[in-house]
């Protein structure tokens, strides 16, 4: 087994987002093809621009390393959809997990956009994947609750972070 660890910390934003993005192919590059290449990414973030995690995510899915993410603090919004991306998910006993819609403020600081449509729709775009992402991990029993919980916003202790789905073991 090849095993690489890396961090995610702080907001997710255009610039860490590269950052991540051309670490993760230096570990792709790195591990050995026939080994069983595994990578940790220990996680504290508030979140932070949806574009960029998304970006962050899609990649560490198609990256063919097993990914094994670990919350250390905080993965709150965009810093919860990452987590998500690990095959293993693992949280910290005083950690906590944050999920809420995108907010208006991230699309009007990112295009200027002032047209209410617009915002609407692009509201409802990134409600739509957060969900996806989300819900495909989640015990049938609970999807009603947490999409409810996602579009109020709600932070889940380590505990209800594996009652829900979210995470598979504490550590």
């Amino acid at each position: 087994v090849s095993r690489f660890l890396t961090r995610l910390q702080g907001s997710i934003q255009d610039e860490n987002t590269l950052e991540f993005l051309q670490l993760l192919d230096e570990a792709m590059k790195l591990q050995p093809k026939r080994a069983k290449r595994v990578i940790r990414i220990i996680i504290n973030s508030k979140g932070g621009d949806c574009d960029c995690g998304f970006a962050i995510y899609d990649a560490l899915k198609r990256s063919g390393l097993e990914i094994e993410t670990v919350v250390e603090g905080s993965a709150a919004s965009m810093g919860a959809i990452v987590f998500m991306a690990g095959k293993v998910r693992m949280i910290t006993p005083n950690s906590t997990i944050a999920v809420h819609r995108p907010k208006i403020s991230q699309i009007q600081e990112k295009s200027g956009l002032e047209d209410y449509g617009l915002t609407v729709s692009w509201l409802k775009s990134m409600e739509s994947r957060m969900l996806n992402i989300v819900l495909c991990e989640i015990e049938e029993k609970y999807k009603a609750k947490v999409a409810r919980d996602i579009r109020l916003g709600k932070f889940y202790s380590a505990e209800e972070a594996i009652k829900y789905g979210f995470a598979h073991k504490i550590i």
